[in-house]
């Protein structure tokens, strides 16, 4: 299930970014964008991956 919503959340990524892009003019907000979510990623990434037993 997990697997399958974040496919389809993935699919969707190329649209928005050439969305951004063209209501932008530039590639300005598309890519600060991606640099955002990026740079949240490595904040979350050490979270999710660490090892923690659940009982």
């Amino acid at each position: 299930m997990a697997q399958c919503v974040g496919y389809g959340i993935a699919a969707l990524g190329p649209l928005f970014f050439g969305m951004l892009h063209q209501a932008s003019q530039s590639w300005t907000l598309p890519l600060s964008v991606l640099l955002a979510m990026s740079a949240l990623q490595m904040v979350l990434a050490p979270l999710a991956g660490r090892a923690k037993h659940i009982e």
